[in-house]
């Protein structure tokens, strides 16, 4: 019983958090729900990709499937953040300006 309700609480929690950062506009969309859950699906498919390709022997790609997802990974953090840092700093000239 304990069990149930512990897992119905963290999932209220983070229900409640999912909801609140995706209507919240001082994120830019790229770290809320409507972009991080399709980048998270890209990423989980394109590491199994890498997993096929490595768990088959002699397969002549399994260095290229690992390049693309770590390049994958970082580019997609590095943007992130970049373009929130973009979006920070545009909302704070908008508060200067008014």
């Amino acid at each position: 019983m304990a069990r149930v309700v512990r897992n119905f609480c963290l999932r209220l929690i983070f229900g409640m958090a999912t909801v609140g950062n995706a209507l919240d506009k001082r994120y830019h969309w790229s770290i809320r729900p409507v972009g991080a859950i399709p980048a998270t699906l890209i990423m989980g498919i394109t590491t199994l990709w890498f997993l096929l390709t490595w768990l088959e022997p002699g397969q002549p790609i399994v260095g290229l499937s690992e390049r693309v997802i770590a390049v994958m990974q970082v580019l997609w953090l590095s943007a992130a953040i970049w373009l929130q840092w973009l979006h920070q700093k545009k909302a704070d000239a908008g508060l200067v300006a008014s």
